[in-house]
């Protein structure tokens, strides 16, 4: 069962004066976010298969004022045993993450 991200919301909770929009270069889309708004992709079809890369997006350049967003990550197969801080983007274990708690575990245990 995979558990990588079939689905990634953004909402832009403050919108720079210039500057600041969601570029999709291989969809040709570009959004011009407004205060409130959230957009919405997934990178998995109806048909099961999943996306070759017009989800790829980037946050172009502020170029006067302030942009804050935040993100909402969908992904398949998680659930309480097994959490999404175990996997990667794609749905392959994490490896890091693992090392990393363990190390912070070792770091807080000793006095």
């Amino acid at each position: 069962m995979s558990k990588g991200r079939i689905a990634t919301a953004v909402m832009y909770c403050k919108i720079p004066e210039i500057g600041g929009g969601t570029s999709f270069t291989k969809a040709d889309v570009f959004v011009n976010p407004v205060p409130g708004m959230a957009t919405f992709f997934t990178y998995r079809g109806s048909d099961g298969f999943m996306d070759v890369g017009f989800t790829e997006h980037s946050g172009c350049p502020v170029l006067k004022g302030e942009k804050w967003i935040t993100t909402l990550w969908m992904r398949d197969g998680v659930d309480a045993e097994h959490g999404w801080e175990k996997y990667d983007p794609s749905g392959e274990p994490d490896h890091t993450t693992r090392k990393k708690k363990n190390i912070v575990e070792q770091v807080v245990s000793v006095d």
